[in-house]
């Protein structure tokens, strides 16, 4: 809801979304939920409220997955780093900058799936 900055978000199995706060630490927010097409599908959900200066990235599996040229995934852990290192700049800053971060981390490795995020400043 924009007029009480209330957000309602689910999951299938999905990942969560990055929340970085305008003051605050920055974080992964996921809700347990079964991948649809299983016989006990569970949707997980949850709520939790903004504030103006906030910023959310919602990101597929691609990009925490993604290999880097040390032999491991990327991770959350070095994906909050990386985002933690954008959280001052403005969206399209953010956005090329993070571009930069993971081409360097890949380095001359082929892309092996979607790597596909949005970023959302709060007003």
């Amino acid at each position: 809801s924009s007029s009480t900055k209330t957000l309602k978000y689910w999951s299938a199995g999905s990942p969560g979304f990055v929340y970085l706060p305008k003051n605050g630490n920055t974080d992964i927010i996921s809700v347990q939920g079964s991948i649809m097409g299983y016989n006990d599908f569970n949707m997980g959900h949850g709520e939790m409220t903004l504030s103006q200066g906030d910023r959310l990235m919602i990101f597929t599996d691609g990009i925490s997955e993604m290999s880097c040229t040390d032999g491991r995934p990327l991770g959350d852990r070095r994906m909050l780093k990386l985002i933690n290192n954008l959280k001052d700049l403005d969206t399209v800053e953010a956005k090329n900058q993070f571009i930069v971060g993971l081409d360097t981390l890949r380095g001359d490795l082929a892309q092996d799936d979607d790597i596909t995020y949005v970023f959302i400043d709060i007003m």
